[in-house]
């Protein structure tokens, strides 16, 4: 029953074994239990409080063969305090100092209720807990089997440790083992540089060969550092400039667990394995099982971390495993540079070469960042200057998880990949399943949900990012930026595939200026990918901008100045919603944008749903299902599908509209050219310079070597209205370029392309060609009831028709209108009508045979037809000229 240790001493050719019972415990015990009053026993615990801390195991320069056991009886209440300068207070504790030893060191305490206070200027207070230095080859086993457990230390340079191990310049070939059972534990350091341990293993200056077991199981757990450089560790790992040849295992069970840092540059460990300047060779594991888990850091660079691994300028050879499984987690740091992380890992300066793997799995899941340069990150991975060999696998499956960052700078980060710096050889695996909210808000706030951002990085692996619930993503502020199941390169590199996925309900927001949402979306500048890109949003999948020089990219692809060799595959199968809203605001819904770069393989956009995309404001532009592409070349074939009730619109100054379409501008295409709406589509430009492409081709100082088809297969309808307007459906429009291949326009629907406004033009299942030349075919269909409408000044209404100006056509040239009500009108001044024609002028030329076809109708202004309504219409209203089923050469 009493407090004992064992050693053995060499001396010279004798050896003496000497053994110490101490049975202060049993005559503590005996005297209150002939008394039994409250009042004695409390005079009694304190008298011998001082004779009890000498007698506690401690030695210096030993030499031991043998075991050290430190084994008290049951005390139902032990009390150890420190007061005043350089105290120190041990109690039920073994501290070995400068030792040599062989064998197993064991530490147990058990009671109902432990309390270790240490106050004062460099005051040490130690209870139940274990203290190493020196050399031991065997194990150390510290237990803690008491049901309440107080730890405090307050003052300047203060520690108080309790139920924990402590190793310093040691030097340890076995097993490191702490347990800590009981219903309450309470770790609180208040002071400067104040260091709290509970339940926890601490190594300083260490080396271990062997494993590395914390384990806690408390019914409720709060730990508390407050006040400047404070750290409270409670149930965690921390290792400073050691190394361990093993696994590292922290375990972490209970009901209720807190965890607080209040102050500057505090560090508040909640089940968490933290590492600076060292090495782990072996796996390691942190796993965190309660109902409420709470994690806050409150001040100036305070940081919170919760069932979680950080490691600064250190190595990992094995697996990083966080895992928390809870009801209700919450993570919360707020103040300046405030970190909070929970279930996540942090590498800074740092290596490993092994799976990170951070998962999370519960009822509720919060992470809150409050504050300027404020970072919260929950089952993320975040890197800096470092390296992983092997896959990063982050994930969220939980009914409710929410990820927020207000402030400056801040930055919330949920079950997403952020690298600076780095490089990873391995697949990043982001995953969440559950209603997920991710929300960033501030200047310069940035939201990354189930998300990969890379800076100066490079991944050799797949990139997997998938939302299969209700996720929402939301930025809000100056240059906010939303990035949901979606890729941001810059000055990177990454050689694998990128797949991302919004399965569920995916609603995506960025509001303010100079905001940026990106959902389902690879995003790339100044960066090379050599592999497979799949993006599809298959839900409800939402998608907002809104501000100045706001984007939105929704299933998209956006490139600059960068390099892609592998196929792009952009899909939304369910019903998308893209907005953008506000100045120099751009939507792209399963688009491809690219200005200076470069792709070799295929790119394939599709919208299955009814998808909504709509710009609004100055400057805006909405590409739905379509190709842009500036000083770029693209080696591939590119097949844009509206096949649902698509929906496009741009509305504002210079607004653009393309669905379905492909527009280039100074780029090349080597490859065919395959647009197609087959469902209701809408296509709706509103404002001045506004342009409306609906499965058209437009081409500016451009080459392509391949076929183009352009095809409206249902009751689309394309519309631009507004000044310097331009209408395009199922049209082939050439200006500047050169196209060595077939032309081939088709709409089979009844099609409504509809132009209004000065300079306006409509042109639907026709081909111009202006200053190019086409070494191909070319052939326009209409075949359903089509309506092509331009109406204003110079408006010009062409359907089914071809127009070659200073050009030249190497081929055939074949129009066809038939079929059903074709109704082709231009209405206006110097108002031209153009109905199943072929306009050759200015030089131009043509290779092979002209073929037009034309059912009866009326034509009014140029030819007297007789009066029929049958199937084909072609009116002009003005001064301009009304041309169906003719050839005209100027």
């Amino acid at each position: 029953m009493g407090n004992s240790f064992c050693l053995e001493k060499e001396g010279g050719n004798d050896r003496v074994k000497v053994c110490y019972e101490v049975f202060l415990v049993a005559l503590i015990e005996g005297v209150i239990w002939r008394l039994k009053m409250k009042k004695a026993q409390l005079i009694i615990c304190f008298l011998l409080l001082q004779f009890f801390v000498c007698l506690s195991p401690a030695f210096a320069g030993s030499s031991v063969k043998g075991a050290v056991i430190n084994v008290p009886g049951k005390i139902d209440k032990s009390v150890n305090v420190a007061i005043g300068k350089n105290s120190t207070a041990d109690q039920s504790s073994i501290k070995l100092k400068n030792l040599d030893m062989g064998g197993a060191v064991v530490n147990t305490d058990r009671g109902k209720q432990n309390v270790n206070v240490a106050v004062g200027n460099k005051a040490k207070a130690t209870q139940a807990s274990t203290k190493l230095g020196g050399k031991l080859r065997g194990a150390v086993v510290n237990t803690n089997l008491v049901d309440k457990n107080v730890n405090v230390a307050v003052g300047n340079k203060v520690k108080a440790s309790q139920a924990s191990i402590i190793t310093k310049g040691s030097n340890v070939t076995g097993v490191l083992a702490n347990t800590a059972i009981g219903k309450n534990a309470v770790n609180v350091g208040v002071g400067n540089r104040v260091d709290a341990d509970q339940t926890s293993i601490r190594m300083e200056n260490s080396r271990l060969t062997g494993v590395v077991a914390n384990t806690s199981v408390v019914g409720n757990a709060v730990n508390v550092g407050v006040g400047n450089q404070v750290k409270a560790g409670q149930a965690s790992v921390l290792m400073k400039n050691s190394k361990t040849t093993g696994a590292v295992l922290n375990t972490t069970v209970g009901q209720n667990m807190v965890n607080v840092g209040v102050g500057n540059k505090i560090e508040a460990n909640q089940g968490t394995v933290r590492m600076t300047g060292s090495t782990v060779q072996g796996a390691v594991v942190n796993t965190a099982v309660g109902q409420n888990l709470v994690n806050v850091g409150v001040g100036n660079r305070v940081e919170a971390s919760q069932a979680s691994v950080k490691m600064t300028d250190s190595t990992v050879k094995g697996a990083v495993v966080n895992t928390a499984v809870g009801q209700n987690l919450v993570n919360v740091a707020v103040g300046n540079r405030a970190e909070a992380r929970q279930v996540a890992t942090s590498l800074e300066n740092s290596k490993v070469k092994g799976a990170i793997v951070n998962t999370a799995v519960g009822q509720n899941l919060v992470n809150v960042a409050v504050g300027n340069r404020v970072e919260a990150n929950q089952a993320a991975t975040k890197m800096k200057n470092s390296s992983l060999t092997g896959a990063a696998v982050n994930t969220i499956g939980a009914l409710g998880a929410v990820n927020v960052a207000v402030g400056n700078r801040a930055e919330a980060n949920q079950a997403a990949v952020k690298m600076e710096n780095s490089k990873v050889k391995g697949a990043l695996v982001n995953t969440v399943i559950g209603g997920a909210i991710n929300v960033g808000v501030g200047n310069r706030a940035e939201a990354n949900q189930a998300a990969v951002k890379m800076k100066n990085s490079n991944l050799k692996g797949n990139a997997i990012n998938t939302v299969g619930g209700a996720g929402l993503n939301v930025a809000v502020g100056n240059r906010v930026e939303a990035n949901q199941a979606a890729v941001k390169m810059e000055n990177s590199n990454l050689k694998g595939n990128v797949v991302n996925t919004v399965v569920g309900a995916g609603l995506n927001v960025a509001v303010g200026n100079r905001t940026e949402a990106n959902q389902a979306t690879l995003k790339m500048k100044n960066s090379n990918l050599k592999g497979n890109v799949i993006n599809t949003v298959g839900g409800a999948g939402l998608n907002v901008a809104v501000g100045n020089r706001v984007e939105a990219n929704q299933a998209a692809v956006k490139m600059e100045n960068s390099n892609l060799k592998g196929n792009v595959v952009n899909t939304v199968a369910g019903a998308g919603l893209n907005v953008a809203v506000g100045n120099r605001a751009e939507a792209n819904q399963a688009a491809v944008k690219m200005k200076n770069s470069n792709v070799k393989g295929n790119l394939v956009n599709t919208v299955a749903g009814a998808g909504l995309n709509v710009a609004v404001g100055n400057r805006v532009e909405a590409n739905q299902a379509a190709v842009k592409m500036e000083n770029s070349n693209l080696k591939g074939n590119i097949v844009n599908t509206v096949a649902g009730a698509g929906l496009n619109v741009a509305v504002g100054n210079r607004a653009e509209a393309n669905q379905a379409a492909v527009k280039m501008k100074n780029s090349n295409v080597r490859g065919n050219v395959t647009n197609t709406v087959a469902g209701a589509a809408l296509n709706v430009a509103v404002g001045n310079r506004a342009e409306a492409n609906q499965a058209a081709t437009k081409i500016t100082n451009s080459d392509v070597r391949g076929n183009i088809t352009n095809t409206v297969a249902g009751a689309a309808l394309n519309i631009a209205v507004g000044n310097r307007v331009e209408a395009n459906q199922a049209a082939t429009k050439i200006t500047n370029s050169n196209v060595r291949g077939n032309i081939k326009n088709t709409v089979g629907g009844a099609a409504l392309n509809i132009a209004v406004g000065n300079r306006t033009e409509a042109n639907m299942g026709s081909t111009k060609i202006s200053n190019s030349n086409v070494r191909g075919n070319i052939t326009n269909t209409v075949a359903g009831g089509a309506l092509n409408v331009a109406a204003g000044n110079r408006a010009k209404a062409n359907m089914g028709s071809v127009i070659v100006e200073n050009s030249s056509v190497a081929g055939n040239i074949s129009t066809r209108v038939k079929g059903g009500a074709a109704l082709n009108i231009a209405v206006g001044s110097r108002a031209e009508a153009n109905s199943g024609a072929v306009i050759i002028k200015n030089g131009s030329s043509v290779g092979g045979n002209i073929a037009v076809t034309s059912g009866k109708g009326i034509t009014v202004n140029d030819v007297d037809s007789p009066i029929s309504f049958g199937q084909n219409v072609n009116v002009a209203i003005g001064s301009g000229k009304s041309n169906k089923n003719s050839v005209i050469m100027k």
